[in-house]
């Protein structure tokens, strides 16, 4: 028997503890009696209460005791029997709640399907195969899911050094009727304008402004990740992964998708059981090194039949609905204030104001 299976009998056995009687009904009597706190105020050690107090909220949850309790034990006994256990833990490697924590979490992690392919090193590449977008849907470009996203960038108010990013969904399809987007469109009418007499270098600047703000597109995909250019710590049980795929890989993905060379054509569907081929994510660097490239990439020479192993995991596991990970629309009092956010920001003010931040309901700040 270790210290701890025995620490509440031996600490705590004052007057009047029954051990028949429920033990929080038993604390609360004991802490409310007169004759007891009589008998704790002869036996009572100032520092040992101080240590306990101090020590108290450093321990593990495993070995915790109900602190007014402890603080109404015989000190002598404390010394001998608790503070031993307290030295035990402090000082056991094994019972490091802070490195279990991050395990747990670690653990926690690997639930998310996305495939992180941006952390492989250039040079490296991924081979993915496509499945459609969700259950029931039929081939075709409908296996690629939009996510329209607007990202403005803000000074931060309370560091000079830090930049305050800020995301959303445009809430309305047609620009003309969006409050914040038809701001952005109006800008790059004007430099339609500007160019047309002759101002090339203001219609330059306007349209660099407009695109800053426009709607940065990027793609969801799901499939099996058949050669993975990294490694990865941990790896989800259900193999049917999420790719986000940026702007550059589904060019190549329609570029692909609408040849009519019978040397690139496709055999079938990207995400066909049968006629899919496989696409190739090759990661390399820009011509000055400083921004990844995924030029390179592209669809493999012959398509390859799903698995069995593959077939049986999506009887198993289904396909995700893809829709389903797309960001949350802003409701009305929301997106006034983004339509005010972006009128500052086409301004030229470039300043965050903390305020906004309350109003934020679904935006990623």
């Amino acid at each position: 028997m270790t210290i701890l299976d025995d620490i509440y009998e031996p600490m705590c056995r004052g007057p009047h503890l029954d051990p028949n009687v429920d033990r929080g009904e038993e604390y609360e009597r004991l802490l409310h009696d007169s004759e007891y706190e009589e008998w704790h105020e002869a036996h009572q050690d100032e520092h040992a209460r101080e240590v306990i107090r101090k020590t108290y909220t450093k321990l593990d949850q495993r070995i915790r005791l109900p602190l007014d309790l402890l603080l109404t034990c015989r000190t002598s006994i404390f010394k001998e029997l608790y503070m031993e256990n307290i030295l035990q833990y402090l000082f056991d490697e094994t019972n490091d709640s802070l490195k279990a924590q991050r395990e747990n979490q670690s653990t926690k992690s690997a639930a998310s399907p996305f495939f992180r392919y941006k952390q492989m090193d250039a040079g490296q590449s991924t081979t993915v195969r496509f499945l459609p977008a969700g259950p029931g849907l039929a081939p075709g470009l409908n296996f690629l899911v939009e996510k329209r996203i607007v990202r403005l960038r803000f000074a931060d108010p309370n560091d000079e050094k830090n930049e305050i990013s800020l995301s959303f969904r445009p809430m309305y399809v047609k620009t003309a009727d969006d409050p914040v987007m038809s701001q952005v469109q109006a800008i790059y009418k004007e430099a339609d304008a500007e160019e047309k007499v002759g101002h090339d270098a203001r219609a330059k600047q306007l349209r660099s402004t407009a695109s800053r703000h426009w709607v940065k597109p990027e793609f969801f995909a799901q499939g099996f990740v058949v050669r993975p250019g990294m490694k990865e710590d941990n790896i989800p049980e259900n193999p049917i992964r999420i790719f986000e795929l940026s702007k550059q890989l589904v060019n190549k993905i329609r570029t692909a998708i609408n040849s009519d060379d019978p040397d690139t054509m496709l055999a079938g569907s990207p995400e066909h059981g049968t006629k899919g081929t496989p696409f190739i994510i090759k990661k390399t660097m820009t011509g000055d090194g400083k921004w990844p490239s995924y030029t390179e990439s592209g669809f493999g020479n012959k398509p390859s039949a799903l698995s069995e192993d593959q077939k049986a995991a999506i009887v198993k596991y289904n396909l995700f609905n893809l829709t389903e990970f797309l960001p949350k629309i802003p409701d009305e009092d929301e997106y006034e204030l983004l339509a005010e956010i972006m009128a500052q920001s086409l301004a030229g003010d470039r300043l965050w104001k903390p305020e906004w931040e309350a109003r934020l309901k679904v935006s990623t700040i």
